[in-house]
């Protein structure tokens, strides 16, 4: 194998566990997912250097001034085989987050009406049903927010708890219990991990596990509005 064949070897051995083509990751959430993957690789005998840098990083930064295949053939062997195992470790580690998914709504049916109905009237039938949503409003706005918390509450997913949040969306989102609401509470799960939404009054927020889109620097304008397919 030649010098640039060993160092695609090496490149793909070097790569970060997690992809980060997921749209939905945000930046957070990419952050922490790297700072847990350096405590995990600095966990492996050798891998920090006397200047504080991981090994790694120096394979990565001197790769293209690597000219004796031979010598790096023999580095890509002694990196594959511990790196494996580190991302096995890793994995472990950040599955309760990044396998996050919703609950499908087909699922959860009694908290997404009809798209004929109107706001007035998913405000009537929540006086005697469970909460709504309104016709408007699309699961997908759900997920999003849901990333956006799981880049607050990082390590709650690592601890694999089991929690509500509440989320205040500026604006009205739903009805519960005669009410026009903008609060929405995310029953999550890591241990499993899912989470289902569902619009809640300000009297059933819990002060301290509550957010609010604007405190975030988020406008709902900019959560995707499409409506996903209600297949599981």
């Amino acid at each position: 194998m030649g010098i640039e064949g060993v160092r695609e070897r090496v490149r793909k051995i070097l790569r970060f566990p997690v992809s980060d083509e997921n749209e939905l990751f945000t930046k957070e959430i990419m952050e922490h997912l790297l700072h847990k993957w350096v405590e995990v690789v600095s966990s492996y005998p050798y891998q920090v250097r006397s200047e504080g840098d991981l090994a790694i990083h120096w394979y990565e930064t001197n790769l293209e001034d690597r000219e004796d295949a031979e010598d790096l053939e023999w580095d890509a062997h002694n990196l594959e085989g511990w790196i494996k195992r580190a991302r096995k470790v890793f994995l472990k580690h950040v599955h309760p987050v990044v396998h996050m998914h919703i609950v499908s709504p087909s699922e959860r049916e009694k908290h997404w009406p009809r798209e004929d109905l109107t706001d007035e009237q998913v405000r009537v039938r929540s006086l005697s049903l469970d909460s709504l949503f309104l016709p408007a409003i699309s699961p997908t706005h759900m997920v999003q927010t849901m990333w956006l918390l799981v880049g607050r509450h990082f390590e709650d997913g690592l601890q694999k708890k089991h929690k509500p949040y509440y989320v205040g969306f500026g604006r009205v989102i739903g009805a519960s219990r005669g009410e026009l609401v903008e609060w929405v509470c995310f029953d999550v799960d890591f241990r499993v991990p899912h989470f289902h939404a569902y619009p809640v009054t300000s009297d059933e927020v819990v002060l301290a596990s509550s957010d609010r889109l604007s405190d975030w620097g988020v406008e709902f304008g900019k959560l995707v509005a499409e409506k996903p397919s209600q297949q599981p």
